[in-house]
C-alpha cells in the first residue's frame, strides 16, 4: 500500500467508528478476467484493511490465515467500498471480518 508503490492499488484509507474503510477505482492494470479485477488484488485489499484495523485497535498481530469467499466478479472502473471490523482478539490472536461493496451489491 501507498502512493510510492508504484503497483499498489490506490486505496484510500479511514477510520468511520469501529470501521476500518477504504475505497478503491481499479483501471486495467488490476484485470484479471476481461472487465474484472482480478481476485488477488481483491484479497490483498482484505489483508491490507484487516491490517488497519487490527493496528488501530492496537493489536499486535500478523495474519495467519486468510480466507476470501468470492461472491460475485468485482469489476473495474467502479468505486470499491471495503469496510473491515474487528470482531475479537485475545492476545496475538485477532479475527477481523472485511467486506468489499460495489454500490449497494
Amino acid at each position: 500500500m501507498g502512493r510510492a508503490n508504484p503497483i499498489a492499488p490506490p486505496l484510500d484509507v479511514w477510520m468511520e467508528g469501529p470501521l476500518a474503510v477504504a475505497e478503491v477505482v481499479y483501471d486495467a492494470r488490476y484485470e484479471g478476467a476481461p472487465s474484472f479485477v482480478h481476485g488477488g488484488h481483491v484479497a490483498l485489499a482484505f489483508d491490507q484493511l484487516g491490517g488497519v484495523v487490527v493496528a488501530e485497535r492496537s493489536v499486535g498481530a500478523l495474519t495467519g490465515r486468510l480466507e476470501v469467499r468470492y461472491r460475485k466478479p468485482t469489476r473495474l472502473h467502479r468505486t470499491i467500498r471495503y469496510e473491515a471490523v474487528l470482531d475479537e482478539a485475545a492476545g496475538r490472536l485477532a479475527h477481523v471480518r472485511v467486506r468489499a461493496l460495489d454500490g449497494d451489491e
